[in-house]
């Protein structure tokens, strides 16, 4: 994973933001994510389920232990897009395998998969 990834914002926090203090709105969702990164010079791969995602991130249930400021890379599949998407992400925050994970900065391409995404989702939530 490239260590000069660029994030929204660079705060961290040990609890996960309460709904009023969101700074994008989440929606509802159960994702099969494909979770890599780097422990002890090795590439590791583990499959997880994301639970909320929004414009600038995500909540997940991954089994592994990842540290807070540690860099991910997310393969999945969004509602109502035909095909995956890779994302490298931050992790900000964690409640025992439950992650809060901040996007880096995403492709055009990626970044108008999510849009569209997520006005669908907001349509039907």
């Amino acid at each position: 994973m490239s260590a000069d990834i660029k994030f929204k914002c660079m705060e961290t926090s040990d609890n996960f933001a309460s709904d009023d203090l969101r700074r994008w709105q989440r929606f509802k969702v159960d994702l099969r994510i494909k979770v890599s990164y780097q422990s002890d010079g090795k590439r590791l791969i583990v499959f997880g389920r994301g639970s909320d995602v929004s414009s600038g991130g995500m909540s997940a249930y991954i089994p592994a232990d990842l540290v807070a400021g540690e860099t991910v890379e997310l393969e999945l599949t969004l509602p109502y897009s035909p095909h995956p998407i890779k994302i490298n992400a931050m992790v900000r925050n964690r409640a025992d395998f439950r992650y809060g994970l901040e996007y880096g900065q995403l492709s055009k391409e990626y970044e108008q998969l999510l849009t569209r995404s997520l006005s669908a989702l907001a349509l039907v939530q």
